[in-house]
């Protein structure tokens, strides 16, 4: 590692070790859901965040009639934008390859991803759409994690998108949105700061749904 670069490093990680004073100090679940995409950013330099939690949900087998068997779900809660802002969101996705999301949920491993219109079809999940289409977004780089806690349990997924290079960040700090040739791959170095960050994100996490679940 060159010594600029192992210094940059160096330095994402003390930030690293601060976001996490700032998550343990924040006890509310919508709060600490802001809190946690506002700081991926800061880690990745990624131009914006979703945040799925898992959930279990009632299978529904027949049309009107609710199974007492459950099922486990992703729940898209809140999303953010460097230039747009936080914003809350309400969806449900399946916990299977037909979402980038429900892949990583599934196979717990992170998901570095350096355009999502070109995966190959040979691949084992597919990229959702969706998203773009409803706010008229193009996704192209991605990083997407799992949240795991000690004991192996997947408390949801963080997606990343769009990493700016210099330039890019540049541009959006003027309120210009970046060009194509201003978004870049995500790193590997982003793939080990995140994954630390998630882990750490998925026990605070943890923590304040038993707190919340208690009080009720």
């Amino acid at each position: 590692m060159k010594k600029k670069t192992k210094q940059d490093y160096m330095k994402r990680l003390r930030s690293l070790i601060e976001i996490g004073v700032a998550l343990s100090s924040e006890k509310e679940l919508n709060s600490l859901l802001s809190v946690i995409l506002e700081k991926s950013l800061t880690v990745t330099q990624a131009e914006g965040a979703s945040i799925y939690l898992s959930h279990e949900k009632a299978k529904q087998e027949v049309e009107n009639v609710v199974s007492l068997q459950k099922e486990s779900v992703l729940r898209f809660l809140k999303s953010t934008n460097r230039r747009e802002g936080q914003k809350d969101r309400q969806g449900v996705l399946p916990i299977d390859s037909s979402s980038v999301a429900g892949h990583v949920a599934q196979t717990k491993e992170i998901l570095n991803i350096p355009d999502c219109y070109r995966i190959s079809e040979k691949a084992d999940f597919q990229f959702n759409k969706s998203y773009d289409l409803d706010t008229n977004y193009k996704s192209k780089s991605m990083l997407t994690v799992p949240m795991i806690t000690a004991d192996g349990k997947v408390r949801g997924v963080l997606q990343l998108v769009n990493k700016l290079s210099d330039i890019g960040m540049e541009k959006v700090k003027e309120g210009d949105a970046p060009s194509p040739k201003n978004i870049i791959k995500f790193t590997r170095e982003d793939e080990e700061l995140m994954r630390v960050f998630a882990s750490y994100a998925a026990i605070v996490l943890e923590n304040s749904q038993l707190t919340a679940s208690i009080e009720k």
